[in-house]
Protein backbone atom coordinates (compact mmCIF):
# COMPACT_ATOMS: atom_id res chain seq x y z
CA UNK A 1 0.00 0.00 0.00
CA UNK A 2 1.29 3.72 -0.87
CA UNK A 3 2.95 5.75 2.04
CA UNK A 4 -0.02 8.38 1.01
CA UNK A 5 -2.76 5.86 1.50
CA UNK A 6 -1.31 4.22 4.54
CA UNK A 7 -1.03 7.65 6.32
CA UNK A 8 -4.20 8.29 5.49
CA UNK A 9 -5.53 5.46 6.90
CA UNK A 10 -4.06 6.07 10.05
CA UNK A 11 -5.26 9.74 10.20
CA UNK A 12 -8.67 8.29 9.84
CA UNK A 13 -8.12 5.55 12.49
CA UNK A 14 -6.91 8.30 14.61
CA UNK A 15 -9.29 11.39 14.23
CA UNK A 16 -12.31 9.91 12.51
CA UNK A 17 -15.16 8.78 14.35
CA UNK A 18 -17.58 6.58 11.63
CA UNK A 19 -21.60 6.03 11.94
CA UNK A 20 -22.62 2.42 12.59
CA UNK A 21 -19.24 1.59 12.45
CA UNK A 22 -16.79 -1.44 13.88
CA UNK A 23 -12.65 -1.07 13.83
CA UNK A 24 -12.66 -4.82 12.68
CA UNK A 25 -14.29 -3.28 9.61
CA UNK A 26 -12.01 -0.45 8.95
CA UNK A 27 -8.46 -2.61 9.29
CA UNK A 28 -8.30 -2.11 5.49
CA UNK A 29 -10.47 0.25 4.12
CA UNK A 30 -11.64 2.15 0.86
CA UNK A 31 -10.47 5.26 0.73
CA UNK A 32 -12.37 7.13 -2.07
CA UNK A 33 -11.04 10.05 -3.76
CA UNK A 34 -12.78 10.89 -7.22
CA UNK A 35 -16.54 10.05 -9.02
CA UNK A 36 -17.26 10.42 -12.53
CA UNK A 37 -21.09 9.55 -13.36
CA UNK A 38 -21.92 6.29 -11.47
CA UNK A 39 -18.02 5.28 -10.87
CA UNK A 40 -15.88 5.80 -8.12
CA UNK A 41 -12.25 5.91 -7.98
CA UNK A 42 -10.47 4.92 -4.56
CA UNK A 43 -7.06 5.99 -3.43
CA UNK A 44 -4.97 3.36 -5.27
CA UNK A 45 -6.51 4.15 -8.49
CA UNK A 46 -9.52 0.73 -8.59
CA UNK A 47 -12.89 2.15 -10.09
CA UNK A 48 -16.46 0.84 -8.41
CA UNK A 49 -19.55 1.13 -9.97
CA UNK A 50 -21.04 3.40 -6.63
CA UNK A 51 -24.43 1.31 -6.68
CA UNK A 52 -25.77 3.40 -3.11
CA UNK A 53 -25.36 6.92 -4.82
CA UNK A 54 -23.19 7.99 -2.33
CA UNK A 55 -25.73 7.24 0.14
CA UNK A 56 -28.98 7.32 -1.77
CA UNK A 57 -28.34 11.27 -2.28
CA UNK A 58 -25.66 11.34 -5.37
CA UNK A 59 -29.36 10.92 -7.56
CA UNK A 60 -27.99 12.46 -10.62
CA UNK A 61 -24.37 11.42 -10.70
CA UNK A 62 -20.98 12.41 -9.65
CA UNK A 63 -18.73 15.17 -11.16
CA UNK A 64 -21.75 17.30 -13.10
CA UNK A 65 -19.97 20.61 -13.02
CA UNK A 66 -23.16 23.03 -13.81
CA UNK A 67 -24.32 21.98 -9.94
CA UNK A 68 -20.88 22.56 -8.59
CA UNK A 69 -21.03 25.97 -10.78
CA UNK A 70 -24.57 26.60 -9.19
CA UNK A 71 -23.64 26.03 -5.47
CA UNK A 72 -20.52 28.32 -5.98
CA UNK A 73 -22.59 31.35 -7.06
CA UNK A 74 -24.72 31.07 -4.53
CA UNK A 75 -21.97 30.57 -1.87
CA UNK A 76 -20.81 33.81 -3.58
CA UNK A 77 -24.04 35.83 -2.94
CA UNK A 78 -25.20 34.31 0.23
CA UNK A 79 -23.62 31.19 1.71
CA UNK A 80 -26.59 30.40 3.92
CA UNK A 81 -29.34 31.83 5.83
CA UNK A 82 -32.28 29.97 8.03
CA UNK A 83 -35.70 30.09 7.61
CA UNK A 84 -36.32 30.61 11.39
CA UNK A 85 -38.45 32.97 13.41
CA UNK A 86 -39.14 35.78 10.85
CA UNK A 87 -36.36 34.73 7.99
CA UNK A 88 -36.14 33.48 4.62
CA UNK A 89 -34.14 33.54 1.37
CA UNK A 90 -35.09 33.37 -2.30
CA UNK A 91 -33.22 30.05 -2.79
CA UNK A 92 -35.50 27.82 -0.61
CA UNK A 93 -38.48 30.24 -1.68
CA UNK A 94 -37.61 29.27 -5.60
CA UNK A 95 -37.19 25.73 -4.70
CA UNK A 96 -40.51 25.07 -2.25
CA UNK A 97 -42.20 26.82 -5.10
CA UNK A 98 -40.82 24.25 -7.86
CA UNK A 99 -41.00 21.21 -5.92
CA UNK A 100 -44.97 21.96 -5.39
CA UNK A 101 -45.46 21.90 -9.42
CA UNK A 102 -43.94 18.63 -9.47
CA UNK A 103 -45.12 17.20 -6.49
CA UNK A 104 -49.11 15.45 -6.05
CA UNK A 105 -51.84 18.29 -6.30
CA UNK A 106 -52.87 17.53 -2.28
CA UNK A 107 -49.17 19.01 -1.11
CA UNK A 108 -48.87 22.81 -0.32
CA UNK A 109 -45.65 23.28 1.39
CA UNK A 110 -42.51 21.37 2.32
CA UNK A 111 -39.91 21.26 5.11
CA UNK A 112 -35.92 21.39 4.24
CA UNK A 113 -33.94 18.69 6.01
CA UNK A 114 -30.43 17.80 5.54
CA UNK A 115 -30.68 13.85 5.89
CA UNK A 116 -33.15 11.17 5.85
CA UNK A 117 -33.26 10.54 10.04
CA UNK A 118 -33.71 14.39 10.32
CA UNK A 119 -36.64 13.76 7.90
CA UNK A 120 -38.02 10.90 10.04
CA UNK A 121 -37.66 13.12 13.73
CA UNK A 122 -39.43 16.06 11.87
CA UNK A 123 -42.69 14.22 10.50
CA UNK A 124 -42.67 12.24 13.96
CA UNK A 125 -42.68 15.86 15.53
CA UNK A 126 -44.85 17.25 12.98
CA UNK A 127 -47.54 14.20 13.76
CA UNK A 128 -47.65 15.17 17.80
CA UNK A 129 -47.86 19.07 16.85
CA UNK A 130 -50.77 18.09 14.45
CA UNK A 131 -52.42 15.74 17.10
CA UNK A 132 -52.27 18.36 20.14
CA UNK A 133 -53.91 21.00 17.92
CA UNK A 134 -56.51 18.99 17.40
CA UNK A 135 -57.24 18.01 21.41
CA UNK A 136 -55.08 14.67 21.34
CA UNK A 137 -51.94 15.02 23.30
CA UNK A 138 -51.69 11.26 23.79
CA UNK A 139 -51.99 9.84 20.28
CA UNK A 140 -48.47 9.58 19.92
CA UNK A 141 -47.88 5.65 18.58
CA UNK A 142 -45.75 4.89 15.60
CA UNK A 143 -46.52 1.96 13.96
CA UNK A 144 -43.28 0.50 12.05
CA UNK A 145 -42.08 -2.53 10.39
CA UNK A 146 -39.98 -5.02 11.02
CA UNK A 147 -36.43 -4.97 9.76
CA UNK A 148 -37.08 -1.10 8.24
CA UNK A 149 -34.47 1.16 8.67
CA UNK A 150 -35.79 4.54 9.24
CA UNK A 151 -32.27 6.30 10.74
CA UNK A 152 -29.94 6.61 13.62
CA UNK A 153 -31.00 9.22 15.70
CA UNK A 154 -32.89 8.53 18.79
CA UNK A 155 -36.46 8.66 17.51
CA UNK A 156 -35.90 7.37 14.17
CA UNK A 157 -33.70 4.21 15.78
CA UNK A 158 -36.49 3.58 17.92
CA UNK A 159 -38.50 3.06 14.69
CA UNK A 160 -35.95 0.89 13.03
CA UNK A 161 -37.31 -2.21 13.11
CA UNK A 162 -33.52 -4.10 13.75
CA UNK A 163 -32.39 -4.81 17.56
CA UNK A 164 -28.70 -4.53 16.39
CA UNK A 165 -29.16 -0.90 16.03
CA UNK A 166 -31.01 -0.49 19.67
CA UNK A 167 -28.43 -2.55 21.83
CA UNK A 168 -25.91 0.11 23.26
CA UNK A 169 -28.61 3.29 22.82
CA UNK A 170 -31.45 1.63 24.72
CA UNK A 171 -34.19 2.75 26.04
CA UNK A 172 -35.44 3.56 23.45
CA UNK A 173 -38.75 6.01 22.41
CA UNK A 174 -41.60 4.98 24.46
CA UNK A 175 -44.27 4.75 21.51
CA UNK A 176 -43.14 2.84 18.99
CA UNK A 177 -44.15 -0.35 17.97
CA UNK A 178 -43.44 -2.73 15.08
CA UNK A 179 -45.26 -5.01 13.02
CA UNK A 180 -44.40 -7.72 10.14
CA UNK A 181 -42.91 -6.91 7.06
CA UNK A 182 -44.42 -7.64 3.62
CA UNK A 183 -42.31 -10.35 2.66
CA UNK A 184 -44.66 -12.81 0.45
CA UNK A 185 -42.38 -15.55 0.59
CA UNK A 186 -40.94 -14.99 4.26
CA UNK A 187 -43.79 -13.54 6.29
CA UNK A 188 -43.83 -13.58 9.80
CA UNK A 189 -46.03 -15.52 12.21
CA UNK A 190 -48.16 -15.54 9.40
CA UNK A 191 -51.26 -17.66 9.37
CA UNK A 192 -51.97 -19.89 6.98
CA UNK A 193 -53.32 -18.70 4.16
CA UNK A 194 -52.85 -15.25 4.88
CA UNK A 195 -51.34 -12.65 2.94
CA UNK A 196 -48.17 -10.71 4.20
CA UNK A 197 -51.03 -7.37 4.32
CA UNK A 198 -53.53 -9.66 6.03
CA UNK A 199 -50.76 -10.57 8.46
CA UNK A 200 -49.68 -6.55 8.76
CA UNK A 201 -53.58 -5.87 9.56
CA UNK A 202 -53.75 -8.59 11.75
CA UNK A 203 -51.21 -7.03 14.23
CA UNK A 204 -52.41 -3.50 13.63
CA UNK A 205 -55.78 -4.64 14.80
CA UNK A 206 -54.42 -7.37 17.84
CA UNK A 207 -51.98 -3.51 18.99
CA UNK A 208 -54.82 -1.37 18.82
CA UNK A 209 -56.50 -3.95 20.98
CA UNK A 210 -53.41 -4.19 23.49
CA UNK A 211 -53.76 -0.63 23.67
CA UNK A 212 -56.79 0.04 24.12
CA UNK A 213 -56.78 -2.52 27.37
CA UNK A 214 -54.11 -0.47 28.59
CA UNK A 215 -56.25 3.02 27.99
CA UNK A 216 -59.08 1.77 30.18
CA UNK A 217 -56.66 0.30 32.86
CA UNK A 218 -54.91 4.00 33.20
CA UNK A 219 -58.49 5.32 33.15
CA UNK A 220 -59.53 2.85 36.35
CA UNK A 221 -56.34 3.56 37.30
CA UNK A 222 -57.10 7.49 37.45
CA UNK A 223 -60.57 6.92 38.52
CA UNK A 224 -59.36 5.06 41.48
CA UNK A 225 -56.88 8.00 42.25
CA UNK A 226 -59.96 10.50 42.25
CA UNK A 227 -61.71 8.29 44.61
CA UNK A 228 -58.81 8.38 47.12
CA UNK A 229 -58.15 12.32 47.03
CA UNK A 230 -61.90 12.06 47.61
CA UNK A 231 -61.95 10.03 50.56
CA UNK A 232 -58.70 11.73 51.98
CA UNK A 233 -60.45 15.19 51.75
CA UNK A 234 -63.83 14.11 53.46
CA UNK A 235 -61.83 12.40 56.16
CA UNK A 236 -59.75 15.40 56.78
CA UNK A 237 -63.27 17.42 57.34
CA UNK A 238 -64.44 14.51 59.28
CA UNK A 239 -61.40 14.83 61.49
CA UNK A 240 -61.76 17.91 62.03
CA UNK A 241 -65.59 18.03 62.79
CA UNK A 242 -64.75 15.30 65.02
CA UNK A 243 -67.39 13.07 63.28
CA UNK A 244 -68.56 9.70 65.28
CA UNK A 245 -67.28 6.76 63.92
CA UNK A 246 -70.68 5.90 62.35
CA UNK A 247 -70.88 8.60 60.46
CA UNK A 248 -67.34 8.55 59.47
CA UNK A 249 -68.40 4.78 57.85
CA UNK A 250 -71.52 6.08 56.59
CA UNK A 251 -69.63 8.64 54.81
CA UNK A 252 -66.83 6.71 53.36
CA UNK A 253 -69.55 4.32 51.93
CA UNK A 254 -71.28 7.08 49.98
CA UNK A 255 -67.96 7.59 48.26
CA UNK A 256 -66.81 4.34 47.53
CA UNK A 257 -69.63 2.26 47.22
CA UNK A 258 -67.42 -0.38 45.64
CA UNK A 259 -65.08 -0.53 48.82
CA UNK A 260 -67.40 -1.91 52.02
CA UNK A 261 -66.38 -0.52 55.27
CA UNK A 262 -66.92 -2.15 58.08
CA UNK A 263 -68.02 -0.68 61.16
CA UNK A 264 -68.40 -1.09 64.46
CA UNK A 265 -69.25 0.86 67.95
CA UNK A 266 -70.47 4.49 68.10
CA UNK A 267 -67.39 5.99 69.35
CA UNK A 268 -65.86 9.67 69.10
CA UNK A 269 -62.85 9.91 66.52
CA UNK A 270 -59.72 11.09 68.91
Amino acid sequence: MPLEAAQLIKDDQDHLIHPLHHPSDHLEPMVYVRGRGAVLTDVQGREYIDGLAGLWNVNVGHGRAELADAAAEQMRELAYYSAYSGSTNIPAIQLASKLMTLAYPNMQGVFFTSGGAESNESAFKTARFYWKTKGKPDKVKVIARSLAYHGVTLQAMSATGMSPYWKMFEPRVPGFVHIPTCYPYRQQDAKPGETAGQTAARYDAELGRFYRRLAVRKHRALAKVAVARKLAVRLYLMLREDWTYAQLCRAVVQASPSHPVVGGQNRTLE
